[in-house]
């Protein structure tokens, strides 16, 4: 299935969805958690609370993993090296896509270990019913009415 039929399964106005057109964080969480559905990763996932927590913290330290190892903020990159088919059967933007199943397919990054970790954070956001979008802007407001830097923290 291709992200086109992932999307159109997914939102209600799937079948209108255009490449470069946005999704709100609802509909992504919704895509994602119908995907994750379809892949078992929503088998037993309320009595693995403490694994979801892990995972979130686990991408984050990827992406930590891949800035020691010298790349910048905006770098992906493929491990060609790796790759056994020879040839892109498509590209996202910039990005090449390869066959299914070829080990050079997978992107590598500080960017796709950031998005690996919105993408498991919307996954249990849809799960449970939480609207993410709703929190952030609920967040928002609260956070814009703190003092400059406030608490005294360095960071």
């Amino acid at each position: 299935m291709d992200f086109d039929e992932i999307v159109a399964n997914a939102i209600p106005y799937g079948d209108n969805f255009k490449d470069g057109d946005t999704l709100t964080i609802g509909e992504w969480s919704r895509i994602i958690n119908q995907w994750a559905e379809r892949k078992g990763w929503n088998k037993d996932l309320k009595d693995k609370v403490g694994d979801q927590f892990a995972n979130f913290h686990s991408e984050i330290s990827e992406a930590w993993e891949e800035w020691r190892s010298g790349h910048k903020w905006n770098d992906v990159y493929y491990n060609f090296d790796l790759c056994n088919c020879g040839v892109p059967i498509g590209h996202v933007g910039t990005l090449e896509l390869h066959s299914p199943g070829c080990p050079g397919t997978k992107p590598e990054g500080i960017p796709i270990e950031l998005a690996d970790t919105v993408i498991r954070i919307l996954h249990t956001c849809g799960f449970y019913g939480i609207d993410l979008e709703g929190m952030i802007k609920l967040k928002m407001m609260f956070n814009e009415t703190r003092e400059i830097r406030h608490g005294g923290k360095r960071a």
